[in-house]
């Protein structure tokens, strides 16, 4: 009986470790429709770069928030040092946020592609690097972003959100 009893028990344990840690890169957070469209995100980051990119590119029905994480939803998971644009990740149909790694924010619509496993990212090609964005945090996000409503200005490098097929 207590062999039953110590392997019923070990088998419950390893269930729910198991859970906790695939769930690992799942973050709790806002439903997209909560989220600005592209064009507002822009505005009030100040990248409209980004924004002219995107939407004159294949992907300009996408709105930031189909590739990178909000910063809404990484305060659940991180230090406000930690948070960062360069987050990628994606709303699931569960209502849960994803942290992906790699290319998997790509993949999600792009499986065809032969690069599952690749160690090279997709952004090195096509999204290749061009200069410097000032993107601006700031303090109250109803209000705009000059003087001392400005949090913060990091400086990023610019990656082109045309996404190139072929990059030069």
């Amino acid at each position: 009986m207590k062999k039953v009893v110590l392997i019923t028990s070990l088998f419950i344990f390893m269930m729910i470790s198991g859970f906790v840690f695939a769930e690992e890169n799942v973050i709790k957070g806002p439903l997209p429709e909560k989220f600005p469209s592209a064009e507002k995100c822009a505005a009030c980051h100040k990248v409209p770069l980004v924004y002219e990119e995107l939407s004159q590119s294949a992907h300009k029905d996408l709105k930031c928030y189909d590739c990178h994480l909000p910063g809404a939803v990484q305060k659940g998971k991180y230090k406000p040092e930690e948070c960062n644009f360069y987050r990628l990740g994606y709303h699931h149909k569960n209502g849960d946020w994803m942290e992906t790694s790699m290319n998997q924010v790509c993949l999600r619509c792009h499986m065809d592609k032969d690069i599952i496993n690749s160690s090279v990212e997709c952004w090195s090609c096509h999204m290749p690097e061009n200069g410097i964005d000032n993107l601006i945090l700031v303090k109250d996000k109803k209000s705009p972003p000059e003087g001392d409503n400005i949090k913060e200005v990091k400086k990023l490098i610019h990656r082109s959100h045309s996404f190139q097929v072929h990059a030069k």
